[in-house]
């Protein structure tokens, strides 16, 4: 359920470190009860630049010159890259995107149950070579669309990968329109 955190961004609050160690699970027990995730340890989170009390939509203007914050496994290509090649403290990146490709290894982790894949995943440079390993592991244990959606939020440009508000829409036509 990624409403928590598309709610968040609608608030302009981003995690800043999104790992599983921050997503704890309380499951519901009896007849119509609902999984319940919560997510914790807000440290790090920030409150984002608003303009007219709204979160900008456009993607140029959700790129903020931020510092670089988060677990080092779970960062994004460009946060990762940055820290390892530059040492920059404060760089410009959408901090919902990033969010996104953390909670995606999340995913990643809990589906195949191993850390082996986010470590390679850090190395490969090809969205074609993720897609191919991605499903070469997961294909006949989990559906086309929970893959699809794993690489949707694992997409290596973050110009390209949803936050949290697009990937509820992707999740809304892709799930519940079939």
């Amino acid at each position: 359920d990624l409403s928590t955190f598309a709610f968040l961004q609608e608030k302009g609050i981003s995690h800043r470190d999104v790992k599983p160690q921050n997503i704890i699970f309380f499951e519901k027990k009896g007849k119509g009860s609902k999984n319940l995730y919560k997510i914790t340890d807000f440290g790090e989170a920030k409150i984002n630049n608003r303009k007219n009390g709204l979160i900008r939509d456009n993607y140029e203007d959700n790129t903020l010159k931020q510092t670089v914050r988060g677990t080092e496994l779970y960062m994004s290509p460009l946060l990762f890259n940055t820290l390892r090649n530059t040492r920059e403290i404060d760089i410009k990146y959408n901090p919902y995107k990033n969010d996104v490709y953390s909670l995606g290894l999340c995913i990643l982790l809990a589906a195949s149950l191993s850390y082996i894949p986010l470590y390679q995943i850090r190395e490969i440079k090809s969205m074609d070579k993720i897609k191919s390993d991605i499903e070469g592991s997961l294909n006949k244990l989990y559906s086309k669309t929970f893959i699809n959606l794993i690489l949707v939020m694992l997409e290596i440009n973050e110009k390209f990968r949803p936050d949290f508000i697009e990937l509820n829409s992707w999740i809304n036509n892709h799930y519940f329109s079939q």
